[in-house]
């Protein structure tokens, strides 16, 4: 038989065609049982129904926030290209949890598959062997394998990669984080908050067996304090309201507006009148309402307060500067008046400066300048 080099090259081809379109339908499969559509406003809604912080960039959104207990964030890389439908975007998912702990140097652990173990063959890297649970699912790399190994030999340890794996099988450990990266982003927040629960749960088990420690004093050695741990500090009734007037797009604006109304806020007010609340079908609540100026905002307030307060609230004079937390009831944008029910009662921040006397400068008043 002879042999036909142009025979071997279409059949080379063919099987590069092939695995590559396997590896783009496995790809878009994948994108689709998380959402996979691109859609910012989802994730903006998700990080202010809990407390996180977004960033809207159009091209990079990005969530910050604490989840179970440990430090996580969420981005998105969004690129539009023209295809026969129009321009469409499609994007990666980046999900990150800093575990804080005290891993080995080159610690790194991923879901194991036959090309990895080919590479590893033709290009080195040295294996950990941990048992035959761990082996047979993950690669573990390690500078230190007995250290490696005591730590995934942990029953809670094992139990969250296990589950990590099936759920996310993209994800990787290493000695500063969990992370994954993923086709198309992650626009059912269901499966979101399931990802951010298989991840954070590692996170947690590994400091747990092997926390950081603060050696700044020799004589108390205690694990590090991390952002979770922080004290957090409410937001502030101004600083929401200046999202909307710096939202990207009417839709962002929308979803900040919407979000308003989740979590109370602090607030800083500048008392301006005083009268009886009432409800929105015109019936008196039986308390009052406080109607002013907001600090550092070109935004009024409109603060309901219960009847149990009304002592406190009938003694505000105009001018006052009052403080407490409220919860938002509508937002009038195109007014920029914010209607809110109070929580707490309120507490004077800075009195009103107090009018001249009438008599203060004239001369009648001194008794110097009058004449005997």
């Amino acid at each position: 038989m002879q042999f036909d080099p142009q025979m071997v090259w279409t059949a080379l081809a063919a099987a590069v065609s092939v695995l590559l379109l396997v590896w783009v339908v496995r790809r878009w499969g994948h994108s689709l049982r998380h959402g996979g559509r691109v859609d910012r406003a989802v994730w903006e809604m998700y990080a202010a129904e809990r407390d996180f912080s977004y960033t809207a960039d159009p091209r990079h959104p990005r969530i910050r926030g604490v989840h179970d207990g440990v430090s996580i964030e969420a981005s998105a890389r969004i690129v539009r290209q023209r295809t026969r439908r129009g321009v469409q975007e499609f994007a990666t998912t980046i999900l990150s949890a800093t575990h804080r702990a005290d891993l080995p140097s080159g610690f790194l652990t991923r879901k194991r598959n036959w090309y990895m173990d080919i590479g590893a063959r033709v290009f080195g890297g040295k294996r950990v062997s941990v048992d035959e649970d761990m082996d047979a699912f993950f690669r573990v790399e390690c500078r230190d394998a007995t250290r490696a190994a005591e730590l995934l030999t942990d029953s809670e340890v094992k139990k969250a990669m296990l589950a990590l794996l099936v759920d996310l099988p993209e994800a990787i450990v290493h000695d500063r984080a969990v992370e994954a990266k993923l086709p198309g982003m992650v626009s059912d927040l269901s499966v979101l908050d399931q990802y951010l629960d298989r991840m954070t749960a590692v996170a947690r088990a590994l400091r747990a067996l092997a926390p950081q420690v603060d050696l700044a004093s020799p004589e108390e050695v205690k694990p590090m304090v991390t952002a979770a741990e922080l004290p957090q500090r409410r937001e502030t009734l101004t600083s929401a309201l200046q999202r909307i007037g710096g939202a990207s797009s009417k839709t962002s604006a929308m979803v900040q507006t919407s979000a308003l109304r989740i979590k109370p806020y602090e607030y800083e007010l500048e008392v301006r009148s005083v009268i009886e609340a009432a409800s929105r079908l015109g019936v008196p609540t039986g308390g009052l309402l406080v109607r002013g100026l907001l600090a550092r905002s070109p935004w009024r307030a409109e603060i309901s307060f219960k009847p149990e307060d009304n002592e406190a609230v009938s003694e505000l004079k105009m001018s006052d500067f009052i403080t407490g937390i409220a919860l938002v009831d509508e937002v009038r944008a195109p007014s920029r008046v914010v209607e809110c029910s109070a929580v707490t009662p309120p507490m004077l921040l800075k009195a009103a400066p107090h009018p001249p006397s009438p008599d203060a400068h004239s001369p009648r008043g001194t008794g110097g300048d009058s004449p005997t």
